[in-house]
């Protein structure tokens, strides 16, 4: 189903008549892919080869998404939103590179998701979607990107926690504590402060946050995440002599880390 920002993207546009064509104009352009997809397909397929310009070529593109050609769709959208040649003004540019960056994701194109996203980013386009190109940053360790795009979006906690990971990876640590302190103790947050307390080398109170999402519910991936964080842990080398001036990484787990 489409959504209302993307209908709203598809009328954006005036009229544009192209004789013969089945569809003549965006407001064709959306009953059709409301009530055909395949035919609106090749209807705008027409209408962009009868001189449309730019309106066929978005009607096409948002088509080829809907009938399921979705890489297509993607780098279509892509490549008109480059177009210095196409009448498109900035937030214009930018709506078709969130819906290809959209697409993208689908097909698990992180980078050029990121790519997309970012571009639209860059044009000034504010929305839901700079949140993923958050997450997109911090997979790549672009902490201080990331960091820049969080700080401009409402603190939600998802956003916060987030904004939590970037300051980690910045070596902000204390204020990335005060973060997660603020969080309600979902697993992704307990994973999280398991990494935070490990940077901090504080290993034995990070095992035990680990241990602690073993009774939280979660995904396998955050169960795979976990357990990879936990092997790393265990494999550092015990520091045990009795002149060392570092602490132990296996010492006793601060008493406000202790169940109730």
């Amino acid at each position: 189903m489409r959504s209302a920002k993307h209908l709203t993207f598809l009328a954006l546009w005036s009229t544009a008549s192209a004789a013969a064509a089945d569809i003549a104009s965006m407001e064709d352009c959306q009953a059709r892919l409301a009530a055909e997809p395949g035919a609106a397909q090749e209807e705008a397929a027409r209408w962009v080869t009868l001189g449309g310009g730019t309106p066929a070529r978005i009607c096409e593109a948002y088509a080829l998404s809907a009938v399921g050609a979705t890489r297509t769709a993607a780098t279509r959208m892509t490549e008109l939103a480059q177009d210095r040649q196409a009448t498109l003004d900035a937030e214009e540019r930018a709506l078709l590179l969130v819906e290809a960056g959209r697409l993208w994701l689908q097909l698990d194109q992180l980078d050029l998701a990121r790519e997309t996203y970012a571009a639209a980013y860059r044009l000034g386009l504010q929305g839901e979607y700079l949140g993923t190109l958050a997450e997109l940053e911090l997979a790549r360790e672009e902490w201080a990107a990331a960091l820049a795009i969080l700080e401009g979006l409402d603190p939600t906690p998802n956003h916060d926690l987030l904004r939590a990971e970037a300051l980690r990876g910045l070596g902000r640590l204390d204020e990335a504590e005060t973060l997660l302190d603020s969080l309600p103790a979902f697993p992704v947050v307990e994973l999280e402060r398991a990494k935070l307390l490990f940077a901090k080398g504080e290993s034995a109170d990070a095992l035990f946050a680990l241990s602690r999402l073993r009774t939280l519910p979660g995904s396998e991936a955050l169960a795979a995440e976990a357990r990879a964080l936990q092997d790393q842990i265990m494999a550092l080398p015990l520091r045990v002599l009795p002149d060392d001036p570092e602490p132990s990484p296996l010492r006793p787990v601060r008493p406000r880390l202790r169940p109730q």
